[in-house]
């Protein structure tokens, strides 16, 4: 079981910010040397400035996995920017330190599938399942060298 928060105690501070609300008017309407009628582009507007005290959206993850002889279930609850989700996945030892994982989002069709070894990790991020239909992907290379 593990747990990761982000942000526990974190702050943003900004001592001076702009806040610049402006407008253009073309309603004003000058004539030019030849006597014709043009729209004079007028702009108004305003400058504040404001400062920023305000805390960091919290992020947390609680992960647990439950270890069968050769296999594990997984079970990933993640809060952040797009709100709670739940993940469940199944991980297969191969050999003695090498794993092969896939995992589900709930309500969205989010996969994950990996690859862990010794000294390599690989994960490979699908928004679909289907070839077809993806839309975002992304691949994880992790490299673990002991010195």
């Amino acid at each position: 079981m593990g747990i990761w928060v982000e942000n526990l105690f974190s702050r943003i501070w900004q001592r001076t910010l702009q806040d610049i609300t402006a407008k253009v008017a073309t309603n004003t309407v000058e004539p030019d040397a030849d006597g014709f009628l043009h729209a004079v582009p007028f702009m108004q507007g305003r400058i504040d400035r404001r400062s920023l005290n305000a805390k960091a959206m919290r992020m947390w993850a609680i992960g647990m996995a439950w270890q069968q002889r050769k296999d594990c279930w997984l079970l990933l609850t993640e809060h952040g920017v797009i709100g709670t989700q739940v993940s469940i996945g199944y991980a297969l030892t191969l050999g003695e330190r090498q794993k092969v994982w896939l995992m589900r989002t709930m309500g969205k069709d989010k996969w994950l599938v990996g690859i862990d070894a010794s000294q390599c990790q690989i994960q490979l991020s699908l928004d679909r399942f289907s070839v077809s239909k993806i839309k975002r992907t992304s691949i994880d290379l992790c490299l673990s060298i002991a010195y």
